[in-house]
């Protein structure tokens, strides 16, 4: 934990009880407004009686009886608001309790994942928008390799299963992207952090936003159908035929009453009329028919999704900042949420519920489905950008809050600082998210423009593995914009390119070493550009012999310390450590102790090279042959790889 930063070391230890108060108080509360809603659901029903039967005591006076009737149906109104109020607070006091439990599972940094760890697969809504969005700064994009090396899409838990915390499909996209493309600007690096830590320092804010967004669980097949229904929404009629039509609707509206009235009279000719008038109707109504129910069909399909969209945009619009860099989304979703917008498109949405009979009568007599759709529309088109712009926002809201998640959650993290200008990477009592807290080891890294590399030794199974993955796994989540776990860690921006994991490729027709020849070429020829490359090898070229092997890997060792970027290369053979000169390279090493049964590591990188022989005590112990034994022992000492010749690969010929 940092030293220098107290307020983030409190706020992170007292997450873990502070969700322990928030769950125990959401359980009462939740009790509480079960309890509110079914009150509110049977009264609701006892005004609907009352407002049902309020005539029959002043049956003899039909004024009094009328106002009866009037007041039943404001009363019954009023409880209906009543109950959707309840509802709605003990449907978002659920989601909030989702959200807390959720958090509970990865609090302390236990290694879980709550939601998909799977790498999602591309959503095409809002694409346009969200690239809108986002600032076109540059980033570095990772290749399978590098995503594989890391560990981001492992299972059961990788790097993306740890910090993800969305709740559509476009957000988990957005998330995955950033991931995938880590930013290599200091000045954007630095943007986003403080985004993303303020929501990681703001406990309360932050989980009523995810608790907002979770209401969007299981309605991703929805959002493609209200953006098509947005982006496709236009006036229904130019101005003047549409006053035209409500003109008529409501001259027909009330022949149509005058006639209904006339008939229970027993007079029919007005009815007759009022066919006609129909008929005509018909022959207007047709042309237009297709269009408006195809269009009140979308909204229809898209209801829900929208209503969970105002919740949450109205919830955003609430909870973010306007003083920090939040402030951007925070105006989208206060344009999305404003009454001109999306809450009275939804007024209008909801009157298109329905249909049968009912619904068809008044089509013909009154246009029913055109007025409602131009309702529609009316608050739609005006808006249309900030809607649209607004399911972008809920991606980029939903990938900084998994972030802000991860930075909360997860013990022993620091803020990074990125540096511009100065090649250097620092990282103090570094960890593996991936690795459970209480069983890791902090290990340290320092590079600049001198040293440049790390030449890293050690037997199997010491650490030397790890060690990188955790050098670019931090590196990763520095660049972008969350907390790193470790103490502290300074850097300035890097082109990540890793060889931790090669296998052949049969579909491309590459061999183990052709695939790893090629994948370390990218760092032996840097692709262009000003931002130097961190390079993390793992016993290279080990697909070939070792005396290949040796010869590659010095050549290229000693070409990359005079790269401009930085290295670290584990390797098991001590020849390599030669060319560590303590100030252009430097030899470190994990170490083990041979135990009663087995291989004790500590995990704890030392200056140096490797010295143990272990792996040869291992075949003593183990109950070799003495003499076995003795002759190995032997070999290693007198064994130099300089005494190594060719062997002869060459078929020998055959006497005739």
């Amino acid at each position: 934990m940092s030293s220098d930063n107290p307020q983030r070391a409190s706020q992170q230890h007292d997450l873990g009880p502070w969700l322990t108060e928030q769950a125990a108080t959401l359980d009462h509360d939740l009790h509480t407004w079960a309890r509110a809603e079914s009150r509110w659901s049977l009264a609701r029903l006892a005004t609907f009686l009352l407002a049902a039967l309020a005539w029959l005591p002043f049956q003899n006076s039909p004024p009094i009886a009328l106002l009866a009737v009037a007041a039943g149906l404001a009363l019954f109104v009023w409880t209906i608001r009543r109950h959707r109020h309840a509802a709605s607070r003990h449907t978002f006091l659920k989601l909030r309790k989702i959200i807390i439990d959720e958090a509970r599972q990865r609090a302390g940094g236990t290694v879980a994942t709550v939601r998909s760890t799977a790498r999602p697969l591309d959503v095409p809504v809002a694409r346009n928008r969200l690239a809108q969005l986002l600032p076109t700064d540059p980033a570095w994009p990772l290749t399978e390799q590098e995503r594989d090396d890391l560990d981001l899409y492992a299972s059961p838990a990788g790097i993306f299963g740890l910090l993800n915390r969305t709740s559509t499909n476009l957000g988990a996209m957005r998330l995955r992207d950033g991931l995938e493309n880590p930013l290599l600007s200091a000045d954007r690096i630095l943007a986003r952090q403080q985004a993303v830590r303020h929501l990681a320092e703001h406990h309360p804010e932050r989980t009523r936003l995810l608790a907002a967004l979770a209401g969007l669980r299981g309605l991703d097949a929805q959002m493609p159908v209200f953006e098509g229904a947005v982006e496709s929404a236009r006036p229904v009629l130019p101005t003047p035929l549409l006053w035209m039509l409500r003109l008529w609707s409501g001259l027909v509206s009330a022949f149509a009453l005058y006639a209904s009235w006339q008939a229970l009279s027993e007079d029919y000719a007005p009815m007759i009329w009022l066919g006609l008038v129909l008929t005509a109707n018909v022959l207007l109504w047709m042309p237009l028919w297709l269009k408006v129910r195809r269009a009140l069909l979308q909204y229809q399909r898209s209801f829900d999704l929208a209503r969970e969209y105002w919740n949450a945009s109205r919830q955003a619009a609430a909870d973010l900042p306007p003083d920090t860099p939040l402030a951007d989304l925070r105006r989208i979703f206060h344009a999305v949420s404003e009454p001109a917008a999306l809450p009275k498109a939804l007024g209008w949405i909801g009157w298109t519920a329905g249909g049968g009979f009912l619904q068809v009568l008044l089509d013909l007599v009154a246009f029913y489905d055109v007025h409602i759709l131009d309702g529609i529309q009316r608050h739609v088109v005006p808006h249309r950008e900030p809607l649209l712009s607004g399911l972008a926002a809920l991606a980029e809201l939903e990938a900084l809050l998994s972030l802000g998640c991860f930075a909360a959650e997860q013990p022993h993290t620091c803020w990074p600082e990125p540096l511009a200008g100065r090649l250097h990477l620092s990282i103090r009592r570094g960890l593996h998210p991936l690795i459970d807290p209480a069983a890791d080891v902090p290990n340290d890294l320092t590079l600049s423009a001198q040293p440049n590399l790390y030449i890293i030794t050690g037997s199997n199974m010491s650490g030397k593995s790890t060690y990188l993955r955790m050098i670019g796994v931090n590196v990763l989540l520095a660049q972008i914009g969350t907390a790193a776990c470790a103490e502290s860690l300074t850097f300035s921006p890097l082109r990540l390119i890793s060889d931790l994991r090669i296998r052949d490729n049969l579909g491309k027709g590459e061999s183990y070493f052709l695939a790893e020849v090629r994948h370390l070429r990218r760092m032996i020829v840097p692709p262009p550009g000003d931002v130097p490359v961190l390079g993390l090898v793992d016993e290279p070229f080990r697909g070939t012999n070792h005396r290949e092997q040796r010869a590659a890997t010095l050549a290229i060792i000693e070409h990359l310390l005079t790269s401009p970027g930085l290295f670290l290369i584990a390797t098991h053979d001590s020849t390599v450590t030669r060319l560590a000169d303590g100030t252009h390279a430097q030899n470190h090493h994990f170490q083990e102790q041979l135990g009663p049964r087995e291989l004790v590591f500590d995990y704890q990188l030392r200056p140096g090279p490797a010295r143990t022989r272990n792996a040869l005590r291992v075949l003593e112990r183990e109950h070799y042959p003495a003499d076995l034994v003795r002759r190995a022992l032997a070999h290693a000492d007198t064994y130099h790889p300089d005494d190594e010749t060719e062997q002869d690969t060459e078929p020998k010929t055959l006497p005739c």
